[in-house]
């Protein structure tokens, strides 16, 4: 496993403390509407001397003006192309930015289509000098599609990052497109969990809002620098952001995110680190019987390490109605997707190869103080639907006019840094019971201890419901594995939904993290 010194060698040199120029404690809101707004004239024209000072004094700016929605109008015959077509677009080789310099990464900026029909804008900053990107149609092979006859203007949507290899082609490694999402992955992983860099008020009844992407800098790197640095501003009817973003891609990519949030109306519903996924079905519901694979999952938990110190495993499911899943924290220490799941045998798919989607775990920079982990599982029926949402909640209200400056790293990769040494789940199951209405689990903890596992040092599945009742509890040590195994028998009663909690300790001590799980009808 590697190792958190592994990952943060670069830190050596003041890592995101020099990175990072804060203008406001981290963590910190300002709740009154006394925050002075720049008027729309008062904002920085980014030109030479560019610093990241800027991008934020531009949200502001832009925070303080009446929102107006990017426009979304595309020429035929772009409005109504397929998906096919669209992929199929793509930049010219001589045209791709930094293809020819020394730098390790290539930029390609990405045409607007049917999915993705707002407009960015996006800069270069080379030696602290801002050029904006044109949007030159000759720059593109459109394939087969027939194009008007007439000019026409595109505009971007976004922008995909390659890094260059020594021996090997160029190789997809970053992607910022659409609303205000993004993705990225470690050496060897194939796409997956999405990242969002806002979130607001996801499954609330009022209705979500989906923040945009409006303006993107990156920073030209220096010569063989692993490290690249892109700056953007996004935008919404309830608040705008600036943004910094520092990627240093690898075995593990890292992440490093730098915000500071702007709002125009009172935010009481603001999702921090946001992140979808997609989920099908696996081993803890109905599974489809006339399906070709055994499992369809780009994730199957969510791993929490609470502030006080408590690790958990929260298995996820494609469910039959709405959850929404509420875990209070004060200063969590990290939380994240996580794919646990690196067997191909046990998804036999040769294309999606779900087991190589990344993992993606966030850890605060500076204190976030008291708030939640929000949990949302969407019903599906396709599995491109990223219908698996989590997400840092702030408890504390943002008044109009006010302001919120946080910090965190994201970390994807195969598998979290410094895990904890208490045993693992490898295995939720579940099935029907002895009877129609009941429900029997098997949840697998392993640890390599279990295999000389001591007989005059008992061990007990702590399990415990908020809702129902068990029927029959069942524990098996099989050394041969390395696996405990806990089996029990869960009757809910009239009951639609239980709460279920399993711990495992010796000595009163606990040696596994806590296994949480809702069942519903």
């Amino acid at each position: 496993m590697f190792q958190r010194r592994d990952l943060l060698k670069w830190a050596g040199a003041g890592g995101i403390a020099a990175a990072f120029e804060p203008l406001a404690a981290l963590g910190q809101t300002n709740e009154t509407n006394e925050v002075p707004v720049a008027k729309p004239a008062d904002a920085p024209a980014i030109a030479d001397g560019f610093h990241q000072r800027l991008v934020r004094e531009q949200a502001k700016a832009l925070a303080g003006q009446p929102y107006k929605g990017p426009s979304i109008d595309l020429p035929d015959p772009f409005r109504q192309i397929s998906e096919d077509l669209y992929q199929g677009i793509h930049r010219h080789e001589d045209a791709l930015i930094w293809r020819t310099n020394d730098t390790h990464f290539i930029v390609e900026p990405l045409l607007r289509g049917p999915l993705y029909t707002t407009q960015v804008d996006i800069n270069l900053v080379v030696d602290g000098r801002v050029s904006s990107v044109a949007c030159v149609n000759d720059d593109y092979d459109f394939g087969t599609i027939k194009l008007p006859a007439k000019p026409f203007m595109l505009g971007f949507s976004g922008f995909r990052i390659l890094q260059k290899g020594t021996d090997a082609p160029a190789m997809e490694i970053a992607k910022f497109q659409g609303a205000s999402l993004f993705r990225t992955k470690a050496v060897g992983q194939t796409f997956g969990t999405i990242a969002r860099a806002l979130a607001i008020r996801t499954a609330d009844p009022r209705g979500e809002e989906f923040p945009q992407f409006r303006t993107f800098w990156i920073e030209q790197p220096e010569k063989d620098s692993d490290t690249l640095v892109l700056h953007g501003v996004v935008d919404s009817p309830s608040m705008t952001g600036a943004f910094r973003f520092t990627l240093r891609p690898g075995f593990a990519t890292i992440m490093d995110i730098e915000c500071s949030l702007f709002a125009r109306t009172q935010i009481d519903h603001l999702g921090i680190a946001a992140m979808s996924a997609s989920f099908l079905y696996g081993t803890l519901g109905p599974r489809p019987v006339d399906r070709l694979r055994p499992r369809a999952y780009e994730i199957n938990g969510l791993q929490m390490h609470s502030g006080n110190g408590e690790w958990i495993w929260r298995p996820v499911n494609n469910r039959s109605s709405l959850q929404i899943s509420v875990f209070a924290d004060n200063n969590p220490k990290g939380f994240g997707f996580l794919q646990r799941d690196r067997d191909f045998a046990l998804f036999q798919d040769n294309q999606q190869q779900d087991e190589k989607r990344p993992s993606l775990w966030v850890e605060p920079i500076g204190d976030w103080g008291e708030g939640s982990i929000d949990l949302v599982e969407i019903p599906s029926q396709g599995e491109f639907n990223e219908n698996i949402v989590a997400y840092w909640r702030p408890k504390n209200t943002i008044a109009a006019g006010g302001e919120m400056n946080i910090a965190y790293r994201q970390i994807w990769c195969w598998d979290i840094p410094d895990r904890h040494e208490l045993a693992l789940v490898t295995s939720s199951r579940s099935g029907v019971g002895a009877k129609a209405s009941w429900r029997k689990f098997a949840v697998d903890f392993s640890h390599p201890e279990f295999a000389q596992w001591p007989k005059d040092r008992p061990i007990q599945a702590l399990l415990s419901l908020a809702k129902g009742r068990i029927t029959s509890q069942a524990t098996y040590l099989m050394k041969d594995l390395h696996v405990f195994r806990c089996e029990f028998e869960l009757n809910p009663d009239v009951e639609p939904l239980c709460e279920i909690r399993l711990q495992l300790q010796a000595e009163n001590r606990p040696i596994s993290e806590t296994w949480l799980y809702r069942w519903t009808v």
